[in-house]
């Protein structure tokens, strides 16, 4: 017998996270979240987790078992390589925050995958603002500076994804969240290689191309004084 009373049978998991493991189609949810489309077969899968991760919080597991079983759910879907990379950054903060949370699985996964993950109501997360039955004050058109007015440069560099761990030439269609890298295997034909400044695919981007990005910046945007 197990410790939660039933027989066992060579279980990992809760019998109701063994059942939505039969019941997904492993290979596209893994096809789904390599390739970041949210449907319902990646939802359920987000709720399985969730629901598995809640299991174990309310059972009083460590957060070092609760990593350990997290881990083995993971491997259903992912590389062990990532999986371990998942469990072992974010593993202590997801337990902190669902030991104080009280939102169930379709909750969780409605919010963080948006509509496509049923779109369950939560008040919470979605506010109304109620404005006073005032009138709006007018609005007074702004005057345009004079052509000696002073001017300034502004540089806004946004979401640059720089990997220290891009090879150039390494595989930039591999199975994981990230490629381009050496630990993404070799390419399977020239047309999968990593490029010398990147690549459009799931790859961020090399270090000589940022270094490359500023160095424009500062040659062809800046003011001399």
């Amino acid at each position: 017998m197990t410790k939660d009373g039933r027989k066992g049978r060579g279980h990992h998991f809760p019998h109701f996270v063994d059942k939505a493991l039969r019941l997904l189609n492993l290979r596209q949810v893994v096809e789904e979240i390599e390739t970041s489309v949210m449907s319902s077969m990646s939802c359920t899968a987000c709720k399985a987790g969730v629901g598995l991760l809640q299991y174990y919080i309310k059972s009083g597991r460590t957060v070092a078992d609760i990593e350990k079983m997290s881990y083995k759910f993971c491997v259903t879907f992912q590389t062990p390589r990532v999986c371990e990379g998942i469990t072992r950054l974010f593993g202590g903060e997801v337990v902190y925050v669902l030991k104080r949370v009280k939102l169930t699985p379709e909750e969780v996964c409605s919010f963080v995958i948006g509509d496509a993950c049923d779109d369950v109501k939560n008040p919470t997360h979605e506010w109304e603002v109620i404005f006073p039955p005032v009138p709006k004050p007018p609005t007074m058109p702004l005057a345009l500076p004079s052509e000696s007015a002073p001017t300034f440069k502004v540089l806004h560099i946004s979401d640059t994804h720089y990997d220290p761990h891009y090879e150039e030439g390494s595989n930039a269609d591999c199975n994981e969240p990230l490629c381009c890298r050496a630990t993404s295997g070799p390419p399977l034909s020239p047309q999968t290689r990593a490029g010398r400044w990147g690549d459009y695919r799931k790859c961020d981007t090399p270090k000589r191309t940022v270094d490359h990005m500023l160095q424009h910046i500062s040659t062809t945007h800046t003011v001399s004084t």
